[in-house]
């Protein structure tokens, strides 16, 4: 258990003292992904997120997606939380998309799931180390000699 202990310590300590550089790495992955048009198979979870965020495309907003913007960027009415922007299109059509990219709302998740478990894994390490302590407590006084007292009986005759 003390082992145990002297490996969970160290790794929830690093967790939570490396959030921030576990986000910037997060966030550079992302960053990285190229045209989204060409991914497929990131496409469909992206798609989710801009309708959850009401965002468009990544790091450049609706720029991420070329000319093939997908309908999530679409602004719907006045009910919207971020701003829009307008964009000409092919058909000389004039369509409203989200301005603001997605991955500042997906850091944020991320950075929450980060915080959040590394909360668990150290009230789960500290936890751990208690029992620890008390195992040990408990040993040591096992080992304690403790001379009992004679026991006298008295019947109550003189």
């Amino acid at each position: 258990m003390i082992l145990m202990s002297l490996i969970l310590f160290p790794s929830a300590v690093f967790v939570l003292a490396g959030k921030s550089q576990l986000i910037e790495e997060f966030g550079n992955q992302y960053r990285d992904v190229g045209p989204l048009s060409e991914s497929r198979e990131f496409q469909q979870n992206l798609l989710e997120q801009q309708k959850k965020f009401q965002c468009c495309g990544l790091a450049q907003g609706y720029m991420d997606w070329g000319h093939d913007i997908p309908d999530t960027c679409e602004c719907t009415g006045s009910a919207t939380s971020n701003p829009c922007v307008e964009l000409n299109t092919k058909s000389n059509s004039v369509r409203m998309v989200y301005e603001k990219p997605c991955l500042p709302y997906l850091m944020e998740d991320y950075e929450w799931f980060v915080t959040v478990f590394g909360g668990i894994a150290m009230a789960f390490v500290l936890l751990w180390m208690l029992s620890v302590v008390l195992s040990i407590v408990i040993l040591c006084k096992l080992c304690q000699k403790e001379d009992a007292p004679a026991v006298v009986y008295h019947t109550g005759e003189n």
